[in-house]
C-alpha cells in the first residue's frame, strides 16, 4: 500500500454506536477503541474526514440544525482529545423522505461519491492516497467507485454485510483498521514481521465419507484429534502468524463449533464462509479480505508438509515473487498437480491432477498445498465466482513471478482412504506441534 494521506470514515456504527437516527449528544457513545484509532491517524499525519448519510433529516425525525448541533459538540470533544476532524460531510436526502425539501434521489448519498469527490479535489489528494472505512456495503461501494482501498468494520451493521461485502479488508473495528493503515509494510528479505494465514477447509471430501462419516474432511480424526489441529499447531510455532482465516463451506458449522473463540493458539482465528461452493480459487479470493497483511500464507486443509515458513518467506522475498508454491518430490504424481521449474526455481508448467496417461508410477515434483503470495495477485480475480486455483488460476500465474520452493520434509494428504490410513501413522509424531 502506498502512502496514505487521508481516511474517509462513516460515522454511526464505525466511530460511535449506531442507535438509529442519532441526533442528540447525550446519545453519542464512542465504540471501543475508536478514540485510539483516531489518535493513530493523527500521529501518522493522516487527515480524517467523516462522510455520513443522514436520512433522518429527509424523514422528518430530526432537523438539519439538530445534526449540526451534534456535529459541533462531537468536534469539540475530539479537539479536546487532540484530534482534528478536517470535515464532516453529510447527505440529508432520501428518495422516500417525508420532508419535500430533502425527498429526492441525489449524488451525495452513499454509495454515490459526490461528497468524497469534492473533498479530494479541494485538498488535492488522489483516491490512491486515501482509504474508506465503514460498516455497510454502501460505504464500501462508495470507496470502490472512487478507486480507494476499503475496510469493512464488523461493528455496527458490519456483520450483516460481511458475507456479501467486496471490501479489500474485513476487520473487527476501526482500531484494527487504523493499525493496519498506519503500519509499515513487513521488511522484504528479512524475517517476516507479521503474516496472516488462510486454511482452505471447504471441500466436500466425498472419497472419505465412508471412512469418517458425518464430518468435514479437515476434522478427520488422527489419533482421536482433528487433522486441522495439526496444521494449526504447526502455525502456532511461528510468532509472526497474525490471524488465521479458516475458509469453510461444506459442514462449516462443525468447524466453527470446534475452533470459534478458541484460546489455544497465539493467533486469532477468523472464518470466511462460502454460502455456495466457490472452488479453491474462489474460496481463496473471498478469504483474502479477512487477512490484513500484504503477504499471505495459504494452506490446503487436507494435506500436511513439513516446511520451514521462515525459510519459505526469505526465498519468496529474495526472488521478489508474486506467488510461491511449496513443491514436494513424490514417487507417483498421478493424483497430484505436477510442477515443472527452471534452474532458478521459476515455475514454467503446471499439470492438474488427473492429467496423466501413464499406467504405472510417475515420479516428479508436485504441488504440496502451501502457498505464499502477495495479495495484489488476486486483485483482478472476480469476487464470488467459482474458480479452481489449480485449473484456472495457476496457468495464468506462470506469466508472473511464480516460483516453486522445494521442501524435503514429509508431505502427506488425507484425500483418499488409503492416504488417510497412512496419515494416521505418519503424523503421530507431529500431532502436537
Amino acid at each position: 500500500m502506498g502512502e496514505i494521506k487521508a481516511v474517509f470514515l462513516d460515522r454511526d456504527g464505525t466511530i460511535n454506536k449506531d442507535t438509529g437516527h442519532l441526533y442528540r449528544i447525550e446519545d453519542f457513545e464512542l465504540l471501543p477503541g475508536s478514540l485510539d484509532a483516531l489518535k493513530l491517524f493523527m500521529d501518522s499525519g493522516i487527515k480524517i474526514y467523516i462522510i455520513t448519510n443522514q436520512a433522518g433529516i429527509a424523514k422528518g425525525i430530526y432537523r438539519e440544525d439538530d445534526f449540526q448541533s451534534l456535529t459541533t459538540a462531537m468536534l469539540a470533544f475530539f479537539k479536546a482529545q487532540g484530534i482534528v476532524i478536517e470535515e464532516v460531510a453529510y447527505c440529508p436526502h432520501h428518495p422516500e423522505g417525508s420532508v419535500a425539501e430533502y425527498a429526492r434521489n441525489c449524488l451525495c448519498r452513499k454509495p454515490h461519491t459526490l461528497l468524497a469527490e469534492q473533498i479530494l479535489r479541494r485538498v488535492a489528494i488522489t483516491p490512491k492516497e486515501a482509504v474508506f472505512v465503514g460498516d455497510k456495503n454502501s460505504d464500501i461501494e462508495s470507496g470502490r467507485r472512487l478507486g480507494m482501498r476499503t475496510y469493512l468494520v464488523l461493528t455496527g451493521h458490519g456483520r450483516e454485510h460481511e458475507a456479501t461485502s467486496e471490501a479489500d479488508y474485513v476487520v473487527e473495528s476501526l482500531l484494527e483498521a487504523a493499525r493496519h493503515i498506519t503500519s509499515s509494510k513487513a521488511k522484504r528479505c528479512g524475517g517476516p514481521d507479521r503474516v496472516d494465514a488462510i486454511i482452505l477447509a471447504g471441500g466436500l471430501g466425498t472419497r472419505l465419507r465412508g471412512v469418517i462419516g458425518n464430518l468435514p474432511k479437515t476434522l478427520a480424526p488422527i489419533k482421536g484429534k482433528p487433522f486441522l489441529d495439526i496444521i494449526l499447531n504447526r502455525l502456532n510455532n511461528y510468532s509472526f502468524i497474525g490471524h488465521v482465516v479458516i475458509a469453510v463451506g461444506y459442514m462449516g458449522d462443525k468447524i466453527r463449533s470446534e475452533y470459534a473463540g478458541s484460546h489455544r493458539y497465539c493467533f486469532e482465528i477468523r472464518f470466511s464462509e462460502e454460502k455456495e461452493l466457490l472452488g479453491t480459487g474462489g474460496a481463496l479470493k473471498k478469504s483474502i479480505k479477512y487477512a490484513t497483511t500484504e503477504d499471505v500464507i495459504a494452506l490446503n486443509g487436507d494435506s500436511y508438509v513439513d516446511v520451514d515458513l521462515v525459510d519459505l518467506y526469505r526465498y519468496h522475498c529474495d526472488r521478489a515473487a508474486d506467488f510461491t508454491m511449496v513443491v514436494s518430490e513424490v514417487d507417483d504424481m498421478r493424483r497430484f498437480g505436477g510442477v515443472t521449474m527452471d534452474g532458478a526455481g521459476k515455475i514454467t508448467g503446471y499439470a492438474e491432477k488427473g492429467g496423466y496417461n501413464e499406467a504405472g508410477p510417475l515420479p516428479g515434483a508436485v504441488n504440496a498445498g502451501v502457498y505464499l503470495f502477495q495479495r495484489r495477485v488476486f486483485d483482478a480475480v472476480p469476487n464470488s465466482v467459482p474458480l479452481s486455483l489449480e485449473r484456472e488460476l495457476f496457468p495464468g500465474f506462470i506469466s508472473k513471478n511464480f516460483y516453486g520452493y522445494v521442501s524435503k520434509g514429509m508431505f502427506i494428504d488425507i484425500g483418499t482412504p488409503e492416504s488417510y490410513t497412512i496419515a494416521g501413522c505418519s503424523l503421530e509424531a507431529v500431532q502436537n506441534g
